[in-house]
């Protein structure tokens, strides 16, 4: 049997939870609606096309699960509008993001139980944090937003990393970090590929958090977090 030393957790839609979860088009209105600078496309439409456009063309920038900021598919985007100056760009991409991400934080909010549940599950394992992110410093923010950053000795992202889950860097950044082998964490996440199977193609343990019950079969997963210490605890001596 292992002994589990730490627990990696997923951070949207498992430590920070969402109220609607959001969809490219949600994204697009997230950054244009309200943000001042509408007069740029031909309405939300055109915003929201530019913006797929925008992803298209930096997926084949760079290469499969190579991570990007939002910030540069915002400037993409701009760079594309006739008339304006490098000075006034730099203005609109700022506001855009800003709008952008005073609507996604809006969109955020923890489980009231879930401090109480990171404060017991810190009582017998080291916890960090592994997320993919678009944006540097936004999980960091968003954890010390909600008074959670206390409670993780690291925060590991994609954008940092340069790569997202589940490509295999991320993960051996996180292990270093820590300073364990793979057999002595367990990985928690609601996302198969990124949170459950990625971790255990290099050698983790992990649990998905699977609240609305998509993966039945699947022996190690939970409802809520409150669960995780019960099943974590099996994987221990």
């Amino acid at each position: 049997m292992a002994n589990i030393k730490w627990i990696f957790f997923d951070c949207m839609e498992t430590v920070i939870e969402v109220k609607i979860i959001p969809d490219a088009k949600k994204y697009s209105e997230w950054a244009y609606v309200g943000s001042g600078q509408e007069k740029y496309w031909k309405g939300s439409g055109e915003f929201a096309r530019e913006f797929e456009k925008a992803m298209a063309e930096l997926k084949e920038k760079y290469q499969p699960l190579q991570e990007y900021e939002l910030r540069e598919r915002l400037a993409w985007m701009v760079d594309r509008v006739p008339g304006i100056g490098e000075s006034e760009k730099k203005g609109i991409i700022r506001t855009l993001f800003q709008n952008y991400w005073e609507n996604y934080r809006a969109n955020c909010y923890i489980d009231r139980h879930l401090p109480a549940i990171l404060q017991q599950l810190g009582q017998n394992f080291n916890l960090g944090v592994v997320s993919n992110f678009k944006i540097s410093g936004g999980v960091e923010e968003l954890l010390r937003y909600f008074d959670l950053d206390k409670y993780f000795d690291f925060i590991i992202t994609s954008i940092g990393v340069g790569w997202s889950k589940p490509h295999p860097l991320i993960y051996q950044k996180a292990l270093q970090q820590a300073g364990v082998s793979p057999e002595e964490v367990v990985f928690v996440g609601d996302n198969y590929d990124c949170d459950y199977w990625g971790p255990r193609q290099q050698g983790l343990h992990s649990v998905l958090l699977d609240q609305n019950d998509y993966y039945p079969g699947l022996k190690h997963r939970v409802k809520n977090l409150g669960e995780v210490k019960r099943l974590v605890s099996n994987f221990s001596p």
